[in-house]
């Protein structure tokens, strides 16, 4: 329930290499979206480094996740990651995790959640992802999405430039598919940015 509107590998990597976020420096081993309302990460969007080292915490994780199926998977990988919140914690905090320098990516403009709206500028938005939406919403969404895509893809022209561009269409051309996911998106524009 995910549609790329730029290939976020650069930014992600950008982030990755930089430390961008925490003031610590050095790489980043994860980075995870995250509720830009909320302290929560968001598992829809996520980069893992391939290491040894994030293979074992992730069978901490998923180890962690059988033995406790009540928990939030979500609250559970916020606390895994170490990451702050001001209200989270989770049940029987294996004293052996393995520590992983983790961040987030940037969850207001970047990396959106749907449900909760987005703020800023869209030719910098990377990722929409329909979260908590109803099924027959996100479908037709989704669907507008691809189709969008699908509409410029002859042309070579990318369907970020394109949403950004489009003011207008005639009926039964590409850039009125163009123009309805664009209003699609702008549906979720907030005016200010949301309060965590």
């Amino acid at each position: 329930d995910t549609f790329l509107l730029r290939d976020p590998a650069p930014r992600v990597l950008a982030q990755v290499a930089s430390g961008e976020g925490d003031g610590s420096g050095g790489a980043y081993e994860a980075l995870f979206a995250r509720h830009a309302d909320a302290d929560c990460v968001n598992i829809g969007v996520f980069y893992l480094r391939s290491t040894a080292r994030t293979a074992v915490w992730m069978s901490q994780f998923l180890a962690w996740y059988h033995d406790h199926p009540f928990e939030i998977d979500q609250r559970g990988l916020h606390v895994f990651l170490g990451l702050p919140a001001k209200q989270m914690s989770i049940a029987w905090k294996p004293d052996d995790l393995v520590k992983l320098r983790a961040g987030i990516l940037e969850d207001v403009n970047e990396i959106v959640i749907g449900d909760v709206g987005w703020h800023g500028a869209l030719p910098r938005m990377l990722i929409f992802h329909w979260c908590h939406r109803p099924i027959e919403q996100k479908e037709a969404e989704l669907n507008a999405a691809y189709d969008a895509g699908d509409s410029v893809e002859a042309h070579n022209l990318p369907v970020s430039l394109a949403v950004e561009v489009v003011k207008a269409a005639l009926p039964g051309t590409p850039w009125e598919k163009i123009l309805d996911f664009r209003s699609i998106l702008q549906g979720y524009h907030m005016e200010s940015p949301p309060e965590r």
